[in-house]
């Protein structure tokens, strides 16, 4: 199978990322996209225990401050996102902010859905302003509004939202949905479903910490 090659920068090196053209992959490489985050200087990374993770305190956003910011940063780089795209980047600020820190960024839950995780709220907020999984989303919200809202609550969430941007905005939302389909806490929230069997069992925050958790410690 033909495969093509896409690079990746990250600071003054690139990493070349092979994706196949139909999602068929020998599997897109989770280390480089660690290698990306555990390197930038704006996270602390922690060594933490999710076997016996407990959130130890209250979430810092709600799911809909951590949208906007990722409908901004589209906007500022003039593009346009669909609710299956902002869904799996809002999952993965999730993931990665319970692996760094052992608290959720937010509170609610994400689904195991056909097309990977899913916020049920988000995708019902966006579905009745008549955004579907596939449908762009229009929205006029500014990069500069969200960084001064998000300083107000924690200078450190809006460099960290920054960074998982860089990571994962390049991919589209069906690269994205694959690399969320071979990761355990997906895959074990659904059991033993068939790929195209409804499924609404949660993804556990616990699930989440220790699989992204154990990336950093690695």
């Amino acid at each position: 199978m033909k495969k093509s090659e896409t690079m990746s920068k990250f600071g003054n090196s690139e990493f070349p990322i092979k994706l196949t053209n139909d999602y068929n992959l020998d599997y897109i490489n989770l280390y480089i996209l660690l290698y990306k985050i555990a390197n930038s200087a704006i996270l602390k990374l922690r060594k933490v225990n999710c076997f016996n993770y407990m959130v130890t305190s209250k979430a810092k956003l709600n799911y809909s401050k951590v949208a906007d910011f990722f409908l901004a940063f589209a906007n500022s780089k003039g593009d346009l996102l669909t609710n299956l795209k902002l869904q799996k980047l809002v999952y993965y600020a999730q993931a990665w902010y319970l692996a760094n820190y052992k608290t959720p960024l937010f509170d609610d839950d994400f689904e195991a859905w056909i097309h990977g995780p899913v916020l049920r709220k988000l995708y019902t907020d966006l579905k009745n302003k008549g955004f579907y999984l596939s449908t762009p989303i229009s929205s006029d919200v500014r990069i500069k509004n969200v960084e001064k809202d998000l300083n107000n609550i924690d200078p450190k969430l809006f460099p960290f939202l920054e960074e998982v941007a860089k990571v994962y905005f390049p991919y589209t939302a069906y690269e994205l949905e694959f690399m969320t389909h071979q990761e355990d806490p997906w895959i074990k929230a659904r059991g033993n479903l068939e790929p195209t069997d409804r499924c609404t069992n949660i993804i556990t925050k616990p699930s989440m910490c220790e699989f992204y958790g154990k990336r950093i410690q690695n």
